[in-house]
């Protein structure tokens, strides 16, 4: 493509999110209603206006990956919310068909059945700086050895110094119902979780995104 066609285009990046949209513009389009244009793509130089120092050379932008199988609808919905708030990329991953919003900034992945199956697509997918949602705490292990962000739905960050104490204390408890010493399961879902996981959720995309 050379610059004579790219000149037609409008390559538009939202501040907060990273995303970039290129359309061809209508005749008389208003182009007050779009964010600033950035330079992000090599060559364009001719094209679009400098780049404000702290975006040069930025070619990777956050992505929201879900762990969809078992995650509550409240958390689902919080979740819809943000992606549309900070106009950031979101991957919903499940093993089943599961309700999503309508928003072009959100989609949806469907994996085959099997085990940990969806655990295995989003460690595919994720790259550095990412954020997963998953209750899964081998998945968190996984996805922080990638360098990328975890956050449990109950509103808590993994982080590398949590995440080894998590994984010691769910492979005791798995051993102890092996054994039959201990029947119990987590405390269910509530309205406290979801606060939690809502304030977390907020603190950590203004500090990323805002």
């Amino acid at each position: 493509m050379g610059d004579r066609t790219l000149q037609t285009w409008l390559i538009w990046k939202y501040p907060r999110s990273g995303i970039i949209i290129i359309h061809a513009p209508r005749p008389k389009e208003d182009r007050s209603r779009h964010p600033r244009i950035f330079i992000d793509v090599p060559g364009l130089d001719s094209v679009l206006p400098a780049v404000p120092a702290g975006f040069a050379g930025r070619t990777q932008f956050m992505k929201i990956f879900v762990d969809a199988d078992a995650l509550p609808n409240s958390i689902k919905e919080l979740l819809f919310r943000a992606a549309e708030r900070f106009k950031v990329g979101m991957i919903v991953v499940a093993s089943k068909t599961v309700k999503i919003s309508g928003s072009d900034l959100i989609s949806l992945e469907v994996v085959p059945v099997g085990a940990d199956s969806a655990d295995h697509r989003i460690v595919e997918l994720v790259q550095a700086g990412d954020l997963v949602i998953t209750a899964d705490i081998p998945l968190a292990d996984r996805i922080l050895a990638k360098k990328a962000h975890a956050i449990d739905p109950r509103g808590v960050e993994y982080t590398q110094i949590n995440i080894k104490n998590r994984l010691s204390m769910r492979d005791l408890l798995s051993d102890l119902r092996s054994g039959g010493m201990f029947t119990g399961g987590p405390a269910p879902f509530d309205k406290k979780n979801r606060q939690a996981f809502a304030n977390l959720l907020d603190r950590f995309l203004t500090r990323h995104l805002g």
